[in-house]
């Protein structure tokens, strides 16, 4: 609820009502939606939910339903662009001739990004879309798919009132690919402060001793995140820090193959997988945080690693040089560069002081990725966009 200048709550002056919209169910994506959602509420506005069933377990439902969701509504969406979209489309409009009152869209990723545009057309309302990470951002993307999507994003980027980056880099990608500056925003990721288990907790929970020194990832197992040159990194790394564990947290298309990986390189004993799990249980029992990642828009990782006060070795990616200062909380690398990734591990293996200095600058750093601060700049957009939307048809 809004606080005046006098630290009195105010009744709110502009009550919403959004409606997410959303393919995925897992990663970064639907964090992202539920902690928008519950900072949404605490400022008074509700939120209807429109998401595909595919995936999706009655956890993923409690835990928007926990974090303020009014209604979530399942729409059969597929992943890749086809006919089925139609249908999905016409489902979509008539859930929202259902639903109360809704004053906004809000589309997530390309998939929900791309129905909650095509649907504003029918439904009249004003459409703001977070890609969290435009696929055209993808380095192995073929010359022709970059030029269909490219093509695709700028098109739809027309329907969108406004489209929010959430790295300074992705909104430089969206204008190189045609899509209107004036429609673009940078709103950064951010987290809340939890009660996170401490070192002690974390290393027993991985099955790794006091004196092992913990090389931490967390992300889907899936080309996009390059776990095999995580593990090519380590390979590289081992001879000349012996008393190194990499811990894998997380699952995917490629963990089977990401295993044979490991063997092949004769590092398996070495590589914990963790499998699926909050990253949050086990992050601060790491020694260092590792991203490998050939693209992201602004990953949530790294915010944990941030407040979890560590130091940070990254690929040069979407949000790294926002949340990596290099030399003062960890080193960036070009993607790709595996034997670089593994020298500047090397540095702090060998470099307590440096370890420790690293993980309190990152910890200062968190300040600057709090839930509450996203939470506020994207009810503005929100506001300016009904507000701008609603001047326009008088």
């Amino acid at each position: 609820m809004p606080i005046d200048r006098f630290g009195k709550k105010m009744q709110n002056p502009f009550p919403l009502h959004v409606v997410q919209i959303l393919q995925s169910v897992d990663g970064g994506v639907w964090r992202h939606v539920n902690d928008l959602i519950q900072g949404l509420r605490e400022n008074d506005v509700e939120c209807s939910v429109i998401f595909s069933p595919a995936g999706c377990s009655e956890s993923n439902i409690k835990q928007i339903y926990q974090s303020g969701a009014s209604r979530c509504i399942a729409v059969p969406m597929q992943r890749l662009p086809g006919l089925r979209d139609v249908t999905a489309i016409t489902k979509i409009a008539s859930v929202l001739r259902k639903i109360p009152k809704p004053d906004l869209l809000h589309g997530h990723s390309s998939k929900g990004g791309a129905l909650a545009r095509l649907v504003s057309m029918v439904s009249r309302l004003p459409v703001v879309y977070t890609p969290h990470g435009l696929v055209t951002l993808n380095p192995k993307l073929g010359l022709l798919s970059r030029s269909v999507y490219s093509v695709a994003e700028n098109v739809l980027g027309k329907l969108a009132n406004r489209i929010i980056a959430v790295s300074e880099e992705e909104k430089e990608h969206a204008v190189g690919i045609g899509i209107a500056s004036s429609k673009l925003e940078v709103i950064q990721n951010g987290i809340s402060e939890e009660e996170w288990p401490n070192a002690c907790e974390a290393r027993r929970a991985m099955g790794v001793s006091d004196d092992e020194f913990v090389i931490g990832s967390i992300g889907r197992i899936a080309k996009q995140k390059a776990p095999e040159n995580m593990l090519e990194s380590f390979a590289a790394l081992l001879p000349r820090a012996p008393k190194s564990i990499l811990a894998m947290v997380g699952e995917g298309p490629d963990f089977e193959e990401t295993q044979r990986k490991a063997k092949q390189l004769g590092i398996e004993s070495k590589v914990r997988f963790l499998g699926f799990r909050p990253g949050t249980d086990v992050i601060r029992g790491f020694d260092v945080f590792a991203l490998s990642s050939r693209y992201e828009g602004f990953p949530y990782v790294l915010i944990e690693a941030l407040f979890a006060g560590l130091p940070i070795v990254t690929t040069n990616v979407g949000g790294a040089s926002a949340m990596v200062t290099e030399n003062e909380n960890g080193f960036i690398v070009p993607v790709e560069n595996t034997i670089e990734f593994a020298r500047q591990i090397e540095v702090l293996y060998r470099d307590v002081d440096r370890r420790v200095s690293f993980g309190t600058a990152s910890r200062l750093k968190s300040n600057a990725y709090t839930r509450q601060k996203m939470v506020d700049k994207t009810l503005s957009v929100y506001r300016e966009t009904i507000l701008g939307h609603r001047k326009n048809r008088i």
